[in-house]
């Protein structure tokens, strides 16, 4: 049997018998990986929200407000009547 290299994911081999004790396990890996990114996330109400809104991703990297071009808005120096 082999491991992920990123979060020890039990890999069995072709020939192995499949074991529901290493799903399970892998499964609690998953699991608690999950939460702690969810735990220590940055940012969390910055995620997913619309072009137009400044905030900070979850990697804590500030997003800019957008400039009237990057949402199509008329120039202020454009007259409308």
């Amino acid at each position: 049997m082999d491991n992920t290299p990123n979060i020890n994911l039990k890999k069995p081999k072709p020939e192995d018998y499949y074991n529901i004790q290493d799903h399970n396990d892998n499964s609690d890996i998953l699991d608690t990986k999950i939460q702690t990114l969810e735990t220590n996330k940055v940012g969390k109400e910055s995620v997913g929200q619309p072009n137009g809104v400044a905030g900070v991703t979850v990697d804590g990297k500030i997003t800019p407000m957008p400039t009237a071009g990057d949402v199509g808005a008329v120039p202020i120096t454009r007259t409308i009547n």
